[in-house]
């Protein structure tokens, strides 16, 4: 072996090396896989196919493989089950953005969804109104596709926090998370309370916002317990599923829904429930809605029915839920680049709601910003033909007459304003030009100037 040889070779601690290159694929899936962005709440699988709808005009009812298809054919080079799955978990999501025919599972039951190539789906109103509204697409930055032929946004205009509307999970190496969610109306409200500059409290957030669950259950616990929930990274809730003391005969209870923790679990739950001494019989009676009927031995005096239900209830069916709340930040480096690095955060949901209004209230002024850009320029345009409009005839002429400079030079000329003005100009037909009225364009000009002040 030569000398040049030898000082190519570099010795290092196994231990070291397995640690420092676990910790970059690590970071990697953190970033860009297992959690979400904060501002639009998805992660980039969830991101890319509903840019892919959005892009496709996903607006009538679609075979969900074609979806899959445009997703992973120009921004998301997975596995085709992965994508599907994000898709499916849109369509159930407590607040959905895709509207789905078709099986798309049994949350309960844990019934997993028929093949992409049976079911449709297509956006819904929520998400073009929310997610997707063209005006604030404009101001996110756009980075590169995997394969360099297209570009895609770093992330979506969400105009209210997703991350906790989603009920969301995921894991990684070394970090795993968990999201509650509250109902959209109340995650709007208190929204509507940030970007007054209200302070965003544990005591706020207790008041105004409601859990909110695909598989029901009702929370158990007090108003300090609740208030508590929102000052941790990492809360607990305890969930029952809804239920009755009225079952057969009024000798038992009726179940009627699942609850968080307990989820496509409830079958299993209810069938060691079924086993316990007190109890004679139970019949699954669901169908579009969760029914289980319990019925107790004769044995059990009337008076203890009750009682006995709540028992059961709470030894069987009771689960408590520990969130992880956490979220990552990306940003451009390289806009041609397919993965932006990303700063990962834990943080309540009080400090999440106050990072993501910030973000939002900067959202709200570039996308202002833009409209007024629009307005002015179409204010200058506007201008100029009230120009063209006073000096018709004379633009008539020149247009007719020959001469060695350039036409556009020559209209600028007459004018007195830039080429590129003269351009616009000629670019209309001699119709057009004909049929500009100076009164019309006063009044736009007008309404333009209006609509300026009023941004």
């Amino acid at each position: 072996m030569t000398a040049v040889q030898k000082e190519k070779i570099t010795s290092v601690e196994t231990a070291g090396f397995v640690h420092d290159n676990l910790a970059s694929y690590g970071r990697k899936t953190v970033e860009d896989r297992a959690v979400p962005d904060f501002r639009d709440g998805l992660k980039p699988v969830h991101r890319r196919a509903l840019w892919a709808a959005h892009k496709m005009n996903l607006n009538s009812l679609t075979k969900s493989s074609k979806l899959v298809a445009e997703t992973m054919g120009n921004y998301h080079p997975h596995g085709d089950q992965a994508i599907y799955g994000a898709v499916v978990s849109m369509v159930n999501w407590p607040t959905p953005v895709f509207k789905g025919q078709g099986n798309f599972g049994n949350l309960i039951d844990d019934d997993p969804p028929a093949a992409m190539r049976y079911t449709e789906l297509k956006l819904n109103e929520f998400a073009k109104k929310i997610i997707l509204d063209p005006e604030y697409i404009e101001c996110v930055p756009m980075h590169s596709t995997y394969d360099g032929t297209a570009m895609q946004p770093l992330y979506l205009p969400a105009l209210l926090p997703m991350i906790l509307m989603t009920a969301d999970q995921g894991i990684a190496v070394g970090v795993s998370v968990k999201y509650p969610s509250f109902s959209a109306k109340s995650i709007a409200k208190i929204v509507m309370r940030g970007l007054r500059g209200q302070k965003i409290t544990p005591k706020l957030c207790a008041k105004i916002l409601e859990l909110d669950s695909v598989y029901g259950g009702e929370p158990q616990f007090g108003e300090t317990e609740y208030i508590d929930m929102f000052s941790t990274a990492k809360p607990r809730v305890e969930f029952e599923p809804a239920w009755t003391a009225a079952g057969q005969n009024g000798r038992g209870f009726t179940v009627r829904s699942s609850c968080p923790g307990l989820e496509h679990l409830l079958p299993n739950a209810m069938e060691k429930l079924a086993m316990d001494p007190s109890v004679q019989s139970m019949q699954n009676r669901s169908g579009d809605s969760v029914e289980y009927v319990v019925t107790f031995k004769a044995s059990v005096p009337q008076s203890e029915v009750k009682a006995l239900s709540e028992k059961l209830v709470k030894k069987f069916l009771k689960r408590g839920v520990t969130y992880s709340i956490a979220g990552t930040e990306r940003s451009i480096d390289d806009p041609n680049s397919d993965e932006p690095p990303a700063e990962f955060f834990f943080a309540s949901v009080c400090e999440l709601l106050t990072r993501w209004i910030e973000w939002r209230i900067r959202l709200e002024k570039d996308m202002l910003t833009i409209r007024i850009m629009k307005l002015r320029a179409q204010l200058h345009r506007t201008k100029i033909m009230m120009l063209a409009a006073e000096q018709v005839v004379a633009l008539a002429k020149e247009l007719q007459r020959k001469a060695e400079a350039p036409l556009n030079v020559r209209v600028a000329k007459l004018l007195k304003i830039t080429v590129t003005d003269a351009d616009m100009i000629l670019s209309l037909s001699i119709r057009s030009l004909a049929n500009l009225e100076h009164q019309a364009l006063a009044k736009k000009k007008s309404e333009i100037i209006k609509s300026i002040t009023a941004n």
